[in-house]
């Protein structure tokens, strides 16, 4: 369509949180999910049906101490050109697609042994390691895990799961500005409430104004159950159903998928599933014997020396000077919306062919330059301008690290590592195609100069070209497949998974979020973070003077 609808998410506290819209624009939209399905409530799931949360489905499920709205969800925006779709064919659409994937019928059963009955959010301290040792009832559980969350199916029907999904929400203006509107709302208000039945997920069309034909879907769900691959997967066959119905073609009958397994179900496999009701000193002894091998105490080691980088912007106060509007119930997420046009994507691939790498090695480098214009205290920057070469030798660096989300459907694991899961060789998909969080992430890890994606926007705007900003899209790409090709995707979940065993994850990262000192930057330089000083800017034919070379 030539038209891409983006946002950046700045996140102020933990991943944001998004919501089932089923209220007015400025209410709070969806219910929020203060507990799991008790065992009196079993009736609302289906019997023989279902499996334990992995790790990361855990983490991604996550509810906020002071709100009980979700902590990290998964939300997105389509913009549709011609003829809107209809309530009734967004319906039958979606009762279609609900049937065909497994998790769109999902709800999850199980309070799990880090449920906290009366959660309270932490005021913000000055010690992290201190507050963590106080706070050691509510993060520290050895014990075994007698009541595990689970995704068990909703006895409702998927017509009533549809049906309760399904909203709509008629522009207060035009399109396009009423879903940016809702998008922002859902931000913080995200809730969904499974002890009604479900669904994990929402729909929201808003049709087009005074005849036109733009109109809009936001698509907003649990991030345990879905991913944006899950969400271009279902826009794609409710389209395609709406399509075929309109041609006078009628769709097949829905085949339901496999449930699809966890990602650590899949490469690492299900011993550490099995071992949730085992003894601390089996689960202790278990974990032992997983994590003492070469590639897991590489990659410890990595993650060891990948702590401590800048992470709040150049404005925010002193440590010492935080007051209560720092305080995490007074929190908001905000996201930035901008348009990039077919002319532009289409500059920004052709620049990526030509220097041999990804559009996502470039959106990696543009986010990394970014950050080093607005991260880092004042006084630390005054301090690494205090350390500014002479002479023309390279600025003065920071440690920056980048969070590169990644689809582990594709990843197999070497026979060496032991479980593979289902096959992906031969570009496979283990998840079988079925709407699944299927994701996973790594650190990485760059020493640039503050203010570096200022100086690459002059000499775009200079010369036409920014040799230093494809310098940093190959470093991105280059770690990435070190990251792969190390067989790191196995570790990383092993890791993961040794933490979840005894810690309360989601209550240490909102622990986390509360520090006073968050911001304080580590001296300390990993061995495997690479340092990209400036260079002088040259010709760069990938990008002509005249195809507006400030957009990529």
């Amino acid at each position: 369509s030539g038209f891409a609808l983006g946002a950046l998410v700045v996140l102020a506290i933990a991943p944001a949180a998004f919501q089932r819209l089923g209220a007015p624009l400025g209410s709070p939209v969806g219910a929020p999910h203060a507990c799991r399905v008790a065992p009196a409530q079993a009736s609302l799931a289906a019997s023989g049906w279902g499996r334990p949360l992995g790790n990361m489905e855990k983490l991604l499920d996550a509810r906020r101490s002071w709100s009980g709205t979700l902590t990290t969800a998964h939300v997105s925006g389509s913009v549709l050109r011609g003829p809107a779709p209809t309530e009734a064919e967004l319906l039958a659409a979606l009762e279609w697609v609900v049937r065909r994937h497994p998790l769109l019928r999902a709800i999850v059963v199980g309070r799990g042994k880090h449920h906290l009955p009366d959660a309270r959010p932490f005021a913000l301290h000055d010690n992290y390691l201190k507050k963590a040792i106080e706070g050691k009832p509510e993060l520290f559980k050895p014990e075994p895990d007698r009541d595990p969350p689970r995704f068990e199916r909703s006895a409702l029907a998927p017509a009533e799961l549809a049906r309760r999904a399904l909203t709509v929400a008629v522009p207060k203006s035009d399109v396009e500005t009423e879903l940016v509107c809702q998008f922002r709302a859902a931000l913080d208000q995200t809730g969904f409430d499974p002890t009604d039945g479900g669904p994990l997920w929402s729909l929201r069309l808003i049709p087009p104004v005074g005849g036109a034909e733009t109109s809009a879907l936001l698509w907003a769900a649990d991030h345990a159950i879905s991913d944006q691959l899950s969400h271009n997967q279902v826009i794609a066959d409710v389209l395609s159903h709406i399509g075929n119905r309109r041609k006078g073609v009628a769709p097949p009958e829905p085949k339901e998928l496999s449930l699809p397994p966890s990602v650590e179900a899949a490469l690492v496999g299900p011993s550490q599933l099995a071992l949730q009701g085992a003894t601390p000193r089996a689960r202790v002894r278990n974990l032992f014997g997983q994590l003492v091998r070469p590639a897991s105490l590489s990659y410890s080691a990595f993650q060891c020396g990948a702590s401590g980088a800048v992470v709040l912007p150049k404005w925010t106060p002193p440590a010492e000077a935080l007051g209560g509007e720092y305080d995490v119930t007074r929190r908001t997420t905000e996201a930035a919306f901008c348009r990039i046009d077919a002319e532009t994507t289409a500059a920004l691939r052709s620049g990526c062919r030509a220097h041999g790498l990804t559009v996502s090695a470039a959106v990696n480098a543009a986010a990394v330059l970014c950050a080093s214009d607005v991260l880092g205290s004042e006084s630390d920057r005054v301090s690494a301008g205090s350390h500014a070469p002479q002479n023309g030798g390279s600025a003065a660096t920071r440690r920056f690290k980048l969070l590169q989300a990644l689809n582990m459907r594709r990843l197999g694991c070497p026979e060496s590592n032991g479980f593979c899961g289902r096959s992906a060789d031969a570009g496979g998909d283990w998840s079988g195609g079925s709407v699944m969080a299927g994701t996973g992430s790594l650190d990485i890890l760059l020493e640039l100069p503050y203010d570096s994606g200022a100086s690459a926007r002059h000499a775009l705007l200079r010369d036409g070209s920014s040799p230093a900003f494809w310098d940093v899209a190959r470093e991105c790409a280059s770690q990435t497949d070190a990251w792969l090709s190390r067989g790191w995707a196995r570790e990383s979940l092993l890791l993961f998974g040794a933490g979840w065993e005894f810690m309360n994850m989601n209550r240490v990262v909102e622990l986390g979020a509360q520090a006073r000192d968050a911001s304080r930057p580590c001296s300390a330089r990993s061995r495997r973070s690479t340092r990209l000083a400036p260079r002088p800017a040259t010709p760069d034919p990938s990008f002509p003077t005249g195809s507006r070379p400030t957009r990529p």
